[in-house]
């Protein structure tokens, strides 16, 4: 899968803050961590650059179809050439996750961001199943976040509170911690040796992320009950939806365990 450097990467995102013609604080917030996680140094040269060009490519469009093109044609040039410099190379896949983030860092991802994400994925041929779960996860981290905010703003005393949001907070690092691990796993070059195990890595990695999921789910549902009524709902629903993408990435993996299994066959 294709690598991207640091102003490739940010480039992408930026055009991803404008496509839908709102540039919200927390898309402009991730995007500024983003840039001091790949490289502070860089970031702070290019920062600038990146803001003016990406605004200059979406200036002077006649309608919202030009508006869109314009931001795609602009994703598209900045992923067409390769990584310069030795700064570090970013597989498009984290590109692809840091997008869902930056997407859903206001908790609702326009339509327009979401087909520009599926643009990229589609024109850089990555593996469908692969940006699935990816979805899946990020809508179970989104839950999360939803009942610590519920958390954070009822009623309950700092004590009764605290170990929810700890435990939130945990099981919300440990969905991340999955994605990331799906990342490297995907990276990994095809292993003829996987003809001759029962599960290879894809299941394993697979099986991983589904416990973890599973696990999310249930100290959410566990949350509910010591939070109360106030904020149960939320925490349920949170809890189901974390479930739901447990099952759903469970299937997937499941679905390309058996494909790699038949192809090293062949």
């Amino acid at each position: 899968m294709k690598n991207c450097d640091v102003r490739m990467a940010l480039s992408v995102l930026y055009y991803l803050i404008l496509v839908d013609g709102q540039s919200h604080d927390h898309e402009l917030q991730l995007f500024e961590q983003l840039g001091e996680q790949f490289d502070a140094a860089e970031f702070n040269v290019c920062r600038e650059t990146i803001i003016t060009d990406c605004e200059k490519q979406t200036a002077g469009a006649s309608d919202d179809f030009e508006y869109y093109e314009l931001v795609v044609e602009g994703v598209d040039k900045a992923l067409a050439g390769k990584p310069v410099g030795k700064g570090p190379h970013i597989p498009l896949s984290m590109v692809i996750w840091d997008m869902l983030a930056v997407a859903h860092a206001d908790r609702l991802c326009s339509a327009e961001e979401e087909r520009l994400i599926k643009h990229v994925v589609r024109v850089h041929n990555m593996d469908q199943r692969l940006y699935q779960q990816f979805v899946y996860m990020m809508n179970a981290c989104v839950a999360v976040s939803a009942q610590l905010e519920a958390v954070e703003n009822s009623s309950m005393n700092y004590s009764a509170a605290k170990p929810i949001v700890d435990e939130l907070e945990h099981r919300r690092d440990v969905i991340i911690t999955g994605a990331l691990n799906v990342i490297n796993d995907s990276l990994m070059p095809e292993i003829p040796m996987a003809q001759q195990v029962q599960e290879d890595i894809v299941d394993q990695g697979m099986r991983g992320v589904g416990n973890f999921m599973n696990d999310a789910g249930q100290a959410i549902g566990d949350a509910a009950g010591k939070a109360g009524n106030a904020i149960g709902d939320v925490a349920g629903k949170a809890g189901q939806a974390i479930a739901d993408a447990a099952g759903q990435v469970g299937n997937a993996m499941g679905a390309a365990g058996n494909e790699v299994q038949k192809n090293a066959a062949q």
